[in-house]
């Protein structure tokens, strides 16, 4: 029988799929955090008015689905961890995620520590374009690892 370690499978077992789903939740919470700390009592109302409805909007969205990516880049990781190409694309897009989380206005948390902290407002985008770079490595990432799993599940394969 064919061990089958295409991502539904993966997903389909409760351990990884309750790993993805936590590992998205922190991120998420994690990214949210970093987004807001910079702002007036971490208030989205304040946010919203700062940046506008729609790039706050967008940020958020890629916010949720950066997460979702980097729960799903840990499950597959966790099955295949001698990936190392694939890996190393994913670190690049979780952190390029985290220096992307910000208001553009008040600047990044994390960019601050390397003294830019306005470093996203000098962005066309005002830092959007990090947080797509990032969703993209993350997604180019789980793409390797899913095809090196494949690869591997075949019995054909050594």
């Amino acid at each position: 029988m064919k061990n089958d370690l295409t991502v539904s499978h993966i997903l389909g077992q409760r351990n990884y799929l309750l790993l993805s789903v936590s590992i998205s939740i922190l991120t998420f919470a994690l990214l949210h955090f970093l987004t807001l700390v910079s702002t007036a009592g971490y208030s989205m109302t304040t946010f919203v008015l700062m940046n506008g409805f729609v790039y706050s909007t967008t940020a958020f969205i890629l916010n949720g689905a950066i997460a979702a990516g980097v729960g799903l880049y840990v499950s597959l990781v966790v099955v295949a961890f001698r990936s190392i190409k694939a890996c190393s694309v994913g670190v690049c897009g979780a952190t390029a995620g985290i220096f992307s989380a910000g208001c553009p206005m008040c600047g990044s948390a994390v960019l601050a520590v390397f003294g830019a902290p306005l470093g996203l407002f000098l962005l066309p985008l005002k830092g959007l374009e990090l947080k797509i770079i990032s969703f993209g490595l993350i997604l180019l990432s789980v793409f390797l690892l899913s095809k090196n799993l494949n690869k591997k599940s075949r019995p054909d394969s050594r």
